[in-house]
């Protein structure tokens, strides 16, 4: 017969195994553990040389864990040290009811539980990523752009009735219209600005006086992380050349810099600016700024064949000269349309007048 060599420690427990091949195996309980496991008999001398059942037995024994061995990076040599560790404190014995054999327990450490896995940190797509990017941007975006019309709002009150902000935001829509259609690409951050200021620009005496005009736009900070400091530098640059007066006015002096014709962005705020004045919006234009003044009527014709500056032929004529500048192909399109119903308006004056002709009776 076999012998087996029972540890200390370990009692017989009883086998309610319903496999009759294992119900034949001698079953013993280890005391020194602290959760009592079962074992069988081939597994006495394994579960013996376990680190757990060591320690529980050196507990036992001495009443304290032995020192922790650390390993010293620059000699090798394992060194014993105190565990940094507050000591395990022996916890009193409590007698099992199969055996006279003490039982130490071990304290259990608690360890936090998360509760909601949702709560970790959870790395977000790239594409996702970039689609918060691209939010971001258009919010920071639509933040500078109410400050600068805040700012022109204000500026073109004080201003004459023809300067209002009805035909800012209409040169300022028809600009990028006209570049987002232009080739190559134009810049529309500039293109905007350009059309939003350009009024301002007009009113100014000199550039250093358009910049402490507009100082509220150029340091606030959603400026800054909207617009680079190339962006402000063109569109401060180019702003004073922006009024069609101001170019006829170089133009006759033989000043004007010829690479102004190249810049698309400003071609596109000419021409928006150009082409308000023309058509049935130039003419309503004109009508709320004869309103306004006192003695200026829209009378066409003097008795002796004369012509008034302001009027009805003045005008109308004037828009159609106006066309001959356009500089960008969808301008020039949209002037030839507007110089058609100004012309037709002038043809339907006409009939009107003869209509309204000295009547002479037949005798």
């Amino acid at each position: 017969m076999k012998t087996v060599i029972v540890p200390p420690g370990f009692v017989p427990s009883p086998n309610t195994c319903t496999d009759p091949i294992e119900a034949k195996k001698t079953l013993y309980k280890c005391t020194i553990c602290p959760r009592d496991p079962i074992i069988f008999e081939t597994g006495l001398k394994a579960h013996t040389q376990r680190v757990g059942h060591k320690k529980a037995l050196e507990i036992k024994t001495t009443g304290h864990a032995a020192p922790q061995t650390t390993t010293s990076i620059s000699s090798g040599k394992k060194t014993s040290r105190p565990s940094a560790s507050k000591p395990v404190m022996p916890t009193p014995p409590r007698s099992d009811a199969s055996s006279d054999v003490v039982i130490v327990q071990k304290k259990k450490i608690a360890r936090p539980e998360i509760e909601d896995a949702t709560a970790l940190p959870v790395a977000k797509d790239p594409a996702e990523l970039k689609r918060d990017r691209g939010r971001q941007a258009a919010e920071a975006y639509r933040g500078c752009r109410e400050v600068a019309e805040n700012l022109v709002k204000g500026l073109v009150a004080e201003m004459g009735p023809s300067r209002n902000w009805d035909h800012i935001r209409r040169v300022r829509n028809l600009a990028m219209r006209m570049a987002h259609e232009e080739t190559p690409e134009v810049d529309l951050k500039v293109v905007e600005f350009l059309a939003l200021f350009h009024e301002v620009a007009e009113a100014s005496s000199t550039p250093s006086a358009l910049t402490t005009i507009l100082a509220p736009f150029l340091n606030h900070k959603l400026t800054a992380q909207v617009l680079t400091g190339d962006h402000i530098a063109v569109i401060m640059y180019l702003l004073p050349f922006v009024p069609w007066t101001v170019e006829a006015d170089m133009r006759k002096r033989d000043v004007w810099p010829a690479h102004h014709d190249a810049s698309l962005a400003l071609c596109a705020v000419q021409d928006a600016d150009r082409l308000d004045g023309m058509g049935v919006e130039g003419i309503v234009r004109f009508a709320q700024a004869m309103a306004v003044e006192d003695g200026v009527g829209m009378e066409a014709e003097i008795e002796d064949g004369e012509t008034k500056k302001n009027s009805v032929q003045a005008v109308l004529g004037a828009m159609i000269k106006r066309s001959e500048g356009m500089k960008t192909d969808s301008g020039k399109l949209q002037a030839e349309q507007r110089c058609k119903t100004v012309k037709a308006m002038l043809e339907g004056r006409k009939q009107e007048r003869r209509a309204a002709g000295p009547y002479r009776a037949a005798v």
